[in-house]
């Protein structure tokens, strides 16, 4: 089987371009099945498209207002605290993000080279954005929607990416009344479940699956094992989760259909992700 060339991504979605304009490489990426990524979605044709580079200050300052008007921004307020132990807005009011790595997790990165979404595509926790705008770079005929409770995270998400199948909203996972609240073909994961009260993983898992579509689909990034010598558990976010843990969690309303180690991941995280893809039971299964 040929091998898929591997395309480099534009300046404007590695977080870190300088002000300029460019258009990303045009080219094909053909429907390569990778075990275990057979079990997902096809690859398809993918035309060049331009992405407006980020803005250049990496995140709003604390005083800008909170409210942001924009074409691919909504804002209502969110009712239901995702953690009782955070304050996720006034972390990035304090620029303290560490979970913020300035580009698109690898394992979403890697798999977007010879996979696509389709349909409406959510992105909880979406921080900012640069999950998101990957895949709305790099699926072009999907709808994609970037979800966050700190409204300068969806502050900064809007100034850095302008897509017009993206828009970023502020608003509650958990409790998510607003616009464009569902449902959806795909929900992608990375660093939300890792946020929350592990016990809240419940409530989580109903949130998901209330936002998905029949036949609806979870991929998801978990961050396995988050500790060292100075984070222990119960320390706070990130919260660990084993295999097993994850099976309990989510059992009750998706059937596991891929899962794997991803082969790239951040500095320091290797070896300690697990990427699963999940479809969402029947009603009748449920």
């Amino acid at each position: 089987m040929a091998a898929v060339p591997r395309r480099r991504l534009s300046p404007a979605l590695r977080g870190n371009a300088e002000p300029s304009r460019r258009r990303l490489d045009s080219g094909r990426v053909s429907p390569l099945s990778l075990k275990p990524r057979s079990a997902v979605v096809g690859g398809g044709d993918e035309r060049p498209r331009e992405a407006l580079d980020p803005h250049e200050a990496r995140r709003p300052l604390a005083t800008e207002k909170y409210e942001v008007q924009s074409r691919n921004t909504v804002s209502f307020q969110a009712v239901d605290p995702i953690s009782a132990h955070v304050d996720w807005n006034e972390r990035y009011a304090e620029g303290n993000v560490p979970w913020d790595k300035g580009e698109a997790a690898p394992p979403l990165r890697d798999w977007l080279a010879v996979n696509r979404f389709e349909g409406r595509v959510l992105v909880p926790g979406v921080g900012s954005g640069h999950d998101a705008a990957l895949i709305a770079d790099r699926c072009p005929d999907a709808e994609v929607v970037g979800l966050d409770i700190a409204p300068l995270a969806v502050a900064s998400a809007a100034s850095r990416y302008r897509l017009p199948n993206l828009r970023f909203l502020e608003g509650n996972l958990f409790t998510w009344p607003g616009d464009g609240a569902g449902p959806f073909d795909w929900v992608v994961e990375h660093t939300c479940f890792c946020a929350i009260d592990p016990a809240r993983r419940d409530a989580y898992v109903a949130a998901v699956a209330r936002l998905l579509s029949p036949g609806g689909q979870l991929w998801a990034i978990f961050y396995l094992d988050p500790y060292d010598d100075e984070h222990r558990p119960g320390d706070g976010p990130p919260h660990g989760a084993s295999a097993a843990e994850l099976d309990v969690h989510f059992q009750p309303a998706f059937i596991k259909s891929a899962e794997w180690v991803p082969s790239s991941a951040y500095p320091g995280r290797e070896g300690l992700e697990l990427v699963r893809v999940l479809a969402k039971r029947d009603s009748e299964d449920l």
